[in-house]
C-alpha cells in the first residue's frame, strides 16, 4: 500500500493476522507466537476469554460456552516509549443483551467535578496533569540542557571540520563511545567532506545522556495518561452500571478549548485565565469519558443520547424560570424567582434527563425569548 509516514522516534503497530499467530499460557507464564520471532514471553494479564459479567456461573453460562469456538482474528504489537504491548483480538458469536432503558441519568461534565449525575452523585476531577507538572517541567528542563549541549558539541564539530582541524574533533569525541549515534555522525561528516560535500550533511545525532533525559520525559507523560485512563474507566464503568439510559451534554470540545490569543491586529482578552480553563478541560477527558460511557452502556443493552445543554444550567426545575442570574456562582442554583436551591451540576443532569424525557431525542433545547431594556423617554412640552 501506500507509505505511512511518521515521526522521529514514533513507533508504528505491527499487525499479524490470526492465520500466522497464537498465544497460549496465562500471567506470566503466558506467551506470544511472532513470525521470525518465535513464541516470546507476555504477561497476559487480561484474558482475551474472559467473562466479565456478574451473572456468570462459569461453564454454565451461555456466554462462555458461546466462547469455546472463539477465533483468533490478529494480533497487533505496539511499543509505548521503553515496553512492548500485544493487542489479541478475538472474535465469537454472543447473544445479544436484553434491551433496557431505565433508569435515565443525566450526566454533566466540569473542571473541578470531573462528572456530577442527576442522582446526585459527583465524581473529582484528580487534574493529573497539573500534579504532574513540577516533575515535567524539571525533567523537561534536563532534556532541553543537555540538547542545548549537544546542538554546541555539533556545532563545534562543524566548524572543525571546515577547517580541517582534527585535534578538535579528537577533543569533540572525548569519553564517547565509538558505537555512540554521535560518534556516527561524526564519522558521516568527515566522509562527507572527504567524498566532496556531495549531497545534504549529515544530521546530527542525539547522545546518549540526551535519549536518557528524552526518555524520562517520555516515561512521564506516559504515567499521566495511563492514570486519566484508569480514572475515566472508574468513573465510566460507575456511570452505566447505574443507569439503562445515559444522556450527556453534547459538546464541541475543540471549539471549547480554542486559544483566546487572537491575531496582531485583534488581540484576545483574558488570554491566560482562558488558558488555564482550556487545559483544565483537556486534562479532564471529557472526550474520552463519553466514548467510555457509551460503548459501556450500549454492552449492557443500555441506550445513549447526546444532548444539547444550552439553558440546562440556568433552568429552574420548578418554576421554569430562565436567566443567568440563576447562577450566582459555579456550583450553586439560586433561582431568583422562587428561591429554588440545588447544586448546579446535578440540576444540570435533570435538566438533560428532563428533556429528554419531553423530546425522546437528543434535539436542542429551546432558547427562550430575547429580553430588550426598555428606556422611558418623556415626551417633549410644546
Amino acid at each position: 500500500g501506500e507509505p505511512q509516514f511518521k515521526r522521529s522516534g514514533q513507533s508504528v503497530p505491527i499487525e499479524f493476522a490470526g492465520v500466522f499467530t497464537h498465544f497460549d499460557g496465562a500471567g506470566w507464564k503466558g506467551s506470544v507466537y511472532v513470525p521470525t520471532l518465535g513464541d516470546v514471553k507476555a504477561n497476559l494479564h487480561t484474558s482475551p476469554i474472559a467473562c466479565r459479567r456478574r451473572e456468570c456461573e462459569g461453564d454454565k453460562c451461555e456466554v462462555c460456552a458461546a466462547r469455546s469456538a472463539r477465533k483468533l482474528t490478529r494480533i497487533v504489537i505496539t511499543r509505548d516509549v521503553d515496553e512492548w504491548f500485544v493487542a489479541i483480538a478475538v472474535s465469537w458469536s454472543e447473544p445479544e443483551p436484553t434491551p433496557i432503558t431505565v433508569p435515565i441519568v443525566g450526566v454533566n461534565r466540569g473542571i473541578g467535578i470531573l462528572a456530577a449525575t442527576s442522582t446526585g452523585e459527583l465524581f473529582e476531577g484528580p487534574r493529573f496533569v497539573q500534579r504532574a507538572q513540577e516533575q515535567l517541567e524539571r525533567k523537561q528542563a534536563v532534556a532541553n540542557r543537555r540538547a542545548d549541549a549537544r546542538h554546541a558539541r555539533c556545532e563545534a564539530v562543524r566548524r572543525a571540520v571546515d577547517a580541517k582541524n582534527l585535534d578538535a574533533i579528537a577533543a569533540a569525541l572525548k569519553g564517547e563511545s565509538p558505537k555512540s549515534e554521535f560518534t556516527r555522525w561524526v564519522n558521516a561528516m568527515l566522509r562527507w567532506d572527504a567524498e566532496g560535500r556531495r549531497g545534504f550533511a549529515p544530521r546530527c545525532g542525539q547522545g546518549e545522556n540526551e535519549k536518557k533525559a528524552r526518555e524520562q520525559v517520555a516515561k512521564r507523560h506516559r504515567k499521566t495518561r495511563r492514570q486519566r485512563e484508569s480514572h475515566l474507566h472508574m468513573v465510566s464503568r460507575r456511570i452505566a452500571d447505574a443507569a439503562g439510559t445515559v444522556v450527556m451534554e453534547a459538546l464541541d470540545i475543540q471549539k471549547l478549548t480554542k486559544s483566546a490569543a487572537g491575531t496582531v491586529e485583534a488581540p484576545g482578552t483574558l488570554v491566560q485565565k482562558k488558558a488555564n480553563h482550556n487545559r483544565a478541560a483537556l486534562d479532564g477527558g471529557w472526550g474520552a469519558l463519553a466514548t467510555m460511557t457509551e460503548y459501556k452502556v450500549v454492552f449492557r443493552g443500555g441506550t445513549f443520547a447526546k444532548r444539547n445543554p444550552a439553558f440546562a444550567a440556568q433552568t429552574c426545575p420548578v418554576c421554569g424560570h430562565v436567566a443567568a442570574e440563576n447562577r450566582p456562582d459555579c456550583r450553586t442554583f439560586l433561582c431568583v424567582k422562587c428561591g429554588h436551591t440545588e447544586q448546579g451540576d446535578v440540576l444540570t443532569g435533570k435538566n438533560l434527563v428532563a428533556g429528554y424525557v419531553a423530546d425522546g431525542t437528543g434535539t436542542a433545547a429551546k432558547k427562550p425569548p430575547k429580553r430588550t431594556k426598555r428606556i422611558f423617554k418623556p415626551k417633549k412640552v410644546a
